[in-house]
């Protein structure tokens, strides 16, 4: 919203100490050169002067939004970015568990193959003893 004002609820504003209620209802308050409606010319030129500073904010945000814009789509590059990196380290999460797997697997093998190994051990010390008792 675009208020228009003479100085005086400025200064009134200012007398009481309340000049920041400016700010809170209008968060932006900017002046340009005194208005004096002496003359049509001076009217004239006042307005003229109000819309070549209205034209030059609402140029402002524009530049604005379209920087608003860049950003925007800056942030939608990177979060489909994100995402795919998400999706890679989602992959690489579940290799490295079929590789665990695996190797839980080998493991259990070993040790199948170590229990395996520990009887072919005890029946070969039982049959070098049965060979001692036949040969005594």
């Amino acid at each position: 919203m675009i208020v228009v004002s003479n100085t005086s609820p400025i200064f009134y504003l200012s007398t009481i100490g309340q000049l920041d209620l400016l700010r809170q209802l209008y968060n932006r308050v900017s002046a340009t050169r005194s208005l004096s409606f002496n003359s049509p010319t001076t009217v004239k030129d006042s307005l003229t002067t109000l819309k070549d500073s209205l034209t030059t904010h609402n140029y402002s945000l524009t530049t604005h939004n379209n920087s608003l814009r860049t950003h925007r789509d800056s942030l939608t590059t990177h979060n489909y970015s994100l995402t795919t990196h998400k999706d890679s380290l989602t992959r690489i999460k579940d290799s490295l568990m079929s590789i665990k797997d695996s190797l839980t697997r080998i493991k259990d093998s070993l040790t199948t193959h170590k229990d395996s190994w520990t009887s072919i051990q005890a029946s070969l010390i039982r049959f070098k003893a049965s060979l001692m008792i036949v040969k005594a």
